[in-house]
Parts: structure tokens; sequence; C-alpha cells
């Protein structure tokens, strides 16, 4: 699994880590709702929504790289995740204050 990650270029590791990271912290945030009891505030439903986000252009950019063969166009979509993470960070530093 590792070489397969391995073969692939700069471009689609860093949109398949952000499918993996979104992903993860999307289970995370559904089973502490689901499973721990502890209903989401506002700010929480805020910040998944900016992970949904990142996930889907993620998916995109790798179908764009994958599929139509335009490295520019997965490029573009790794600038988006990029900026969707950093509002991502903005909303968990304000949401902690």
């Amino acid at each position: 699994m590792l070489n397969a990650f391995s073969k692939l270029s700069l471009t689609e590791q860093a949109l398949t880590v952000s499918v993996g990271a979104s992903g993860m912290l999307l289970i995370g945030a559904h089973l502490f709702e689901r499973v721990g009891g502890y209903p989401p505030c506002i700010l929480c439903l805020d910040q998944r929504e900016a992970h949904w986000t990142a996930l889907g252009a993620a998916v995109a950019g790798l179908l764009i790289a994958r599929v139509l063969k335009a490295k520019l166009g997965a490029a573009a979509a790794v600038g988006a995740v990029a900026l969707i993470y950093a509002v991502s960070a903005g909303l968990a530093f304000y949401h902690t204050g």
C-alpha cells in the first residue's frame, strides 16, 4: 500500500492525505456525537461543513488528476483544499477561544 502511495505524484499524494485526514476527522466527530452522546454546537457543525467541502474538493482533484490527466486542475484543487483548511483552522481557533 505504501509502495502504491509513493508512486503517486506529489499533488496526488497531497490530495490523498487530505481525503484521509478530512474523512477521519468527520468519522471522529460523528462518533463523538452518535456513540459518545456529545451534541455538536453550531461551530462544530461549521467545522464539519469545512471538512466535507475539503473532502469533496480533494476527491474532485484526484478525479481531475487521474481521469482527465490535468495537472494544473489537480494543483488548483490542492490550493483550494489548502484554503479550506485555513478557514477550518480559523474556525477551530475561534471555537477554542
